[in-house]
């Protein structure tokens, strides 16, 4: 039997804004149907059919526009191959022989740095004092409460770091990286339109404040429609088709 997907459609969308309602225990309380809109918007699809199985009824969500018109890919479980489960057990009886042999014998650590180099700590030293401390916080445009867990990287760099419970974050930054003492520093979160800022990096510079506005949302009574998934392609198929006309000959 053909698989079946699910895709969400939300046909009559919600004018009621979603900074207007009320926080209620997974979403938020929509005084103009009386319903809890669930949000949806930074769940996987597994995370959503699941939801949805479990709804009675009607349901209304709050998605971001990617979520909607397109199948929900359910989380695939499937049973390890018949190659990989002997390499498995290849690999313990392995671990197996090789574990009965001389018993190990502890090594003393050591440091080592080429002739002349520093030691560690004076390095880590050394490098402390050249770091700048950059903080600031992270909040809703429409609510002005603070956002956690939303991400602010810089720029070109691997240096990152999540804001907190209340929205605020503190990201040490190289020296080296400011040009000159100015940073570009991207701030993201999921269900809000990235923005970028330039930020001073150096001693004293003022705290960093940053309202980020929702990204293009819909909110609505859910409609999940199934799809059927088409059967995969087999040449016997075509060899058939195609010797038809001989054999009524």
């Amino acid at each position: 039997m053909a698989a079946r997907l699910t895709s969400v459609h939300i046909p009559t969308p919600c004018a009621e804004s979603w900074a207007a309602m009320t926080p209620r225990g997974p979403g938020r309380h929509c005084a103009a149907c009386q319903n809890t809109v669930v949000d949806f918007t930074q769940k996987t699809d597994a995370e959503i059919l699941a939801v949805l199985q479990q709804a009675a009824g009607r349901s209304c969500g709050r998605f971001a526009a990617e979520q909607l018109g397109r199948p929900l890919q359910p989380l695939a479980v499937g049973a390890p191959s018949r190659w990989r489960a002997w390499l498995a057990a290849a690999a313990a009886v392995w671990g197996l022989r090789e574990g009965v042999g001389a018993p190990a014998v502890a090594q003393v650590p050591t440091e080592l740095r080429p002739l002349g180099a520093p030691a560690a700590a004076q390095v880590a030293g050394s490098q402390l004092s050249k770091q700048v401390l950059v903080q600031g916080r992270i909040t809703d445009g429409s609510t002005h409460e603070g956002l956690p867990g939303a991400t602010v990287s810089v720029q070109g760099t691997n240096t990152w770091c999540s804001t907190k419970a209340d929205g605020t974050f503190q990201l040490t930054v190289p020296e080296s990286y400011a040009r000159p003492d100015r940073l570009t520093a991207t701030v993201s979160f999921v269900g809000y339109e990235t923005q970028q800022i330039t930020i001073a990096a150096k001693a004293g510079a003022p705290t960093l404040e940053m309202a980020l506005a929702l990204s293009t949302v819909w909110l609505g009574e859910v409609s999940p429609v199934s799809l059927r998934k088409p059967w995969p392609w087999h040449p016997r198929r075509f060899y058939y088709w195609l010797a038809q006309p001989f054999r009524r000959g």
